[in-house]
């Protein structure tokens, strides 16, 4: 279990790349606040914990990478008009990874026309209005996700293709 603290009054923080590789049960926290890497980030093994109100943003799609790892936190990712693909957002929550992915191109039917971000956070409990929903509260993942595109980020057609990916604990 590790912190890394920046104890300046509006932290922030700028890395090239990040490898976190910690399994223990509280994983690697950053008390940062918000900050970006330019390179990489590596999450190979335990969560990277950033909290619910920080931000680690990429400067380029498909830069984070997981094998066992997440972010318990925002991800936001820059998504620039020469991108295809699928994007993979490893994100999650104390417990663990609940993937977030979106395509472009490559067998989807939009394009990305003007770049921007996207930002993606996991959240666990149930959403605050299931119980104006036709979701059963006692049959739910207890979970949601908080999807932000308005980063500047506009598709060919107006709309995103998007996955969410749950694993039980």
């Amino acid at each position: 279990h590790g912190t890394i603290q920046n104890l300046t009054s509006n932290p922030t923080a700028t890395f090239k790349s990040l490898l976190i590789n910690n399994g223990s049960i509280g994983g690697v926290r950053f008390d940062l606040g918000d900050f970006t890497y330019s390179g990489t980030l590596n999450l190979q093994n335990g969560k990277l914990s950033i909290g619910n109100s920080s931000t680690v943003t990429g400067l380029t799609a498909q830069s984070a990478t997981a094998t066992n790892g997440w972010i318990y936190g925002r991800l936001k990712m820059y998504i620039s008009t020469t991108y295809y693909g699928i994007n993979y957002f490893p994100i999650g929550d104390s417990l663990g990874a609940s993937m977030f992915n979106f395509s472009v191109g490559s067998g989807s039917t939009q394009t990305v026309t003007v770049p921007g971000y996207v930002t993606a956070q996991a959240i666990t409990y149930d959403h605050p209005n299931i119980t104006s929903s036709s979701i059963d509260p006692n049959h739910s993942i207890n979970r949601y996700y908080i999807i932000d595109t308005s980063g500047g980020i506009q598709f060919s057609n107006g709309y995103g293709t998007f996955g969410l990916n749950y694993k039980m604990q």
